[in-house]
């Protein structure tokens, strides 16, 4: 039996921030965790929110989760004004949202089963109805065989697919996910982010997931925004920020993330200015499965230059391909000048990693 969508009566939920800015007050200091925080999520889709600890993440989704109240700005759910309202006003909100929290945290003297069930208890359902609702999530999330252990008895990995489970036991229209796959190693990785997918798919929920991890929001999301110091950095498409990042702190997650820039001991090598006898390191990038027009070629040929591709790989995305080449770029000083320019045009996003002697 499962439950229905209508049950919240709340439609179009889109989710528009405005201006949110939360600051806390203690007797010794005064914090800013949110500065003139705005965004639009669209009903339905996957949205990453990117950011290193103390970003602001956690602050800025339990403002969405109605657990914080912004100091100012405007928060929009559903096309229902937020901020201002009451608590009795915001009930059918509520009832729409869900939240997953990391770590973890359930009640040691309730099996997995009955801590994932609590908020079906909490409105009155009966056990008959919880379990036939419980049944084929806990299937998909093959926690079946697992439902009588109790949290003490657990690994991370079956703790966070149980607290995946409570938080889709309502079947929620919005799904908030606050790191949710910290600490985990490769194949929990992978496997959680299948059931992810998965539930999201079949569930119709919009997701909003907060994460230091690049990869996760990369295998997740079509658009996301940049959190620093509780301000967004930048924000669009996760393939545009990708190929063509505009803010230091996108560049060090996507320097932080990249699979071998470059072999180790040409890393050693790298100057940081140009001077006599160097050569750039560049790493360009570029979107769609490969490049309109034999650009490096026409370099080649146009400019006099030798290229030595170090590395070079594509990836794809929720809805599109990135490409990524690191290269040196062997030549005079003006014609390797004029080669770059002539590939930025031809929409390649270039960076200049360093200087280093040629390379036999």
């Amino acid at each position: 039996m499962k439950v229905s969508h209508s049950e919240a009566n709340v439609k179009n939920m889109a989710i528009v921030l405005k201006g949110i800015e939360k600051v806390y007050h203690s007797p010794r200091q005064v914090t800013c965790a949110l500065k003139n925080v705005s965004l639009k999520i669209e009903e339905g889709e996957s949205f990453g929110i990117l950011g290193s600890k103390k970003s602001g993440k956690t602050t800025l989704l339990r403002c969405i989760n109605l657990v914080e109240t912004p100091t100012s700005g405007s928060l929009t759910v559903a096309s229902t004004p937020i901020t201002g309202q009451s608590s009795k006003n915001l009930d059918n909100i509520r009832r729409s949202l869900s939240y997953m929290m990391h770590p973890p945290l359930f009640m040691n003297t309730r099996t997995l089963y009955e801590n994932i069930a609590l908020p079906l208890e909490m409105t009155g359902k009966k056990p008959m109805f919880i379990r036939e609702s419980l049944n084929s999530l806990l299937t998909a999330l093959n926690l079946q065989d697992w439902a009588n252990v109790y949290p003490y008895q657990a690994s991370l990995f079956l703790k966070q697919r149980a607290s995946f489970a409570r938080a889709l036991s309502t079947h929620p229209k919005i799904l908030l996910c606050d790191d949710p796959t910290a600490g985990m190693d490769h194949k929990s990785l992978t496997l959680f982010l299948q059931m992810l997918q998965e539930m999201q798919e079949r569930y119709k929920f919009t997701l909003i997931i907060a994460t230091d991890e690049l990869e996760v929001i990369k295998a997740l999301c079509k658009r996301m925004g940049v959190l620093h110091h509780g301000q967004i950095a930048e924000q669009g498409t996760v393939a545009n920020l990708l190929a063509t990042p505009q803010s230091a702190v996108t560049k060090e997650f996507i320097k932080t993330a990249a699979r071998g820039e470059m072999p180790a001991n040409l890393r050693r090598r790298l100057k940081a200015t140009p001077g006599e006898n160097l050569y750039p390191i560049l790493r360009l990038s570029f979107l769609g499965s490969s490049l309109q027009e034999p650009a490096l070629t026409e370099v080649i040929r146009n400019f006099g230059l030798s290229i030595n591709i170090l590395q070079a790989h594509l990836e794809t995305l929720v809805n599109q391909t990135l490409g990524v080449m690191v290269m040196e770029m062997r030549g005079e000083h003006e014609p390797v000048h004029q080669a770059i320019r002539l590939l930025e045009e031809k929409g390649l996003n270039i960076e200049v990693l360093g200087y280093v002697p040629a390379t036999t």
